[in-house]
């Protein structure tokens, strides 16, 4: 018998509780929300204190819109085959999470039939079916996340040779010590480095070879993701047409994608709010992924920003190898790497060495247009190095920027 230990929110959930409770009680919270969330983002305050102050701007709510934002999340992908597999092969899922209310927590697991005294989170305190604001808890910060883990081993008379976390930031790390597998699900840039197994996709079914010896995956969806990536990536490759648009008239090329950028940025905001706008709105729901696709779904956006910059930043020819490689290094990569993936690359586990070697392979070619061999392969050997560094920039900006930067020396000194 094993103990899973789950986070919540983003592993269990492709979705966060406190979002919906903000949007339920209305702007001046949700403002709130979005600031709290924002100083944590920068590291300002920790996580503790920003779900006490998140939790503190919902005093006076009645306890229903709780419930009812419990209602409105979104499941991870595999999550009901995840449960059944693990409490079929005799484990136990216990959940721990610093944001998520108690009282849910047990529903969820009533949901799946399975302990519900193994599940803490965060007590919220209700008077007259009100909140009042406080919380309480033992798991309201990382040492009591770990205390927690310790309690519970003792409780079952396990060892850390029993215990699997599976968690999604760094504020799980404590828990490390306790297991003897430390599994990051679409894990942040800490967790990337010091997590025993990465999976990168949200499909939570994916942890299960991992823990349950010979499990076996079914190919859901394979060939229609292979297709959509493949038509996304071809996109991404149309961004080469830039260098020719630029050639011919700078000035035109800018205001071009210039006006994809604000159009972009004008249509996803109205889609956030139910608006459609035709053709951009067919093409996002056509080629984004399952997990972008309740959020702004940003990599359009880099893309066509990734493109704008090396042009305006870099003088000819640099400029146009800095496009070229981010848009076939970075494409044919990806492809290869979903379809004949089997090597992963050390430091960065969601990477394959097929894909990184296919991409480099390709963009040196396409390189060659304009610039001599040997920089073109400097280009692309550059390229592919950062689009699998597990960075936390996105590599439709951090690869032009870096080859653009990269080149201009290599000229400069040589």
């Amino acid at each position: 018998m094993k103990l899973i230990i789950f986070d919540v929110e983003g592993v269990v959930f492709d979705d966060y509780y406190v979002l919906h409770v903000a949007k339920n009680l209305g702007p001046l919270v949700f403002f709130k929300f979005l600031l709290y969330a924002a100083i944590y983002k920068l590291r300002i305050i920790e996580v503790e204190d920003a779900f006490k102050k998140i939790y503190r701007s919902f005093r006076g709510a009645p306890k229903s819109v709780f419930i009812h934002s419990y209602s409105m999340l979104k499941k991870m992908d595999g999550w009901k085959q995840t449960a059944e597999a693990l409490i079929r092969n005799g484990n136990l899922i216990a959940f721990v999470s610093i944001g998520f209310p108690t009282f849910l927590l047990r529903k969820l697991a009533k949901e799946i039939h399975t302990e519900t005294n193994l599940v803490f989170g965060v007590d919220l305190e209700f008077v007259d079916g009100h909140f009042s604001g406080n919380i309480s808890g033992e798991v309201t910060n990382c040492g009591g996340k770990a205390f927690i883990v310790e309690s519970m081993l003792t409780q079952l008379n396990l060892t850390k040779q029993n215990v699997v976390t599976v968690s999604n930031d760094r504020n799980n790390i404590c828990m490390f010590q306790y297991a003897n597998l430390n599994i990051g699900f679409k894990p942040d840039l800490k967790l990337r480095r010091i997590a025993d197994a990465l999976v990168g996709e949200k499909d939570i079914e994916l942890i299960l070879p991992y823990i349950i010896k010979g499990y076996e995956l079914k190919e859901r969806e394979t060939p229609i993701k292979l297709v959509r990536e493949v038509k996304r990536q071809l996109v991404h490759m149309s961004g080469f047409f830039a260098v020719f648009l630029w050639i011919v008239s700078p000035l035109l090329s800018f205001a071009i994608l210039f006006s994809l950028i604000f159009s972009y940025i004008f249509s996803e905001s109205l889609r956030m709010d139910g608006l459609y706008i035709f053709p951009v709105e067919r093409i996002v729901r056509t080629l984004g992924r399952r997990e972008e696709l309740h959020l702004f779904v940003v990599n359009p956006l880099y893309l066509a920003i990734g493109i704008l910059l090396p042009l305006l930043l870099f003088v000819p020819p640099i400029s146009f190898v800095a496009v070229t490689v981010l848009a076939f290094g970075d494409s044919i990569s990806t492809i290869v790497g979903i379809k004949l993936g089997r090597h992963h690359i050390p430091y960065n586990k969601t990477k394959s060495l097929e894909g990184s070697i296919s991409g480099f392979i390709v963009a040196s070619i396409m390189s060659s247009l304009f610039i001599s061999p040997l920089f073109a392969i400097i280009a692309a050997l550059s390229g592919m190095i950062i689009e699998s560094l597990p960075i936390p920039v996105n590599d439709n900006i951090s690869i032009p920027l870096s080859i653009g930067i990269i080149l201009t020396v290599w000229m400069l000194v040589f």
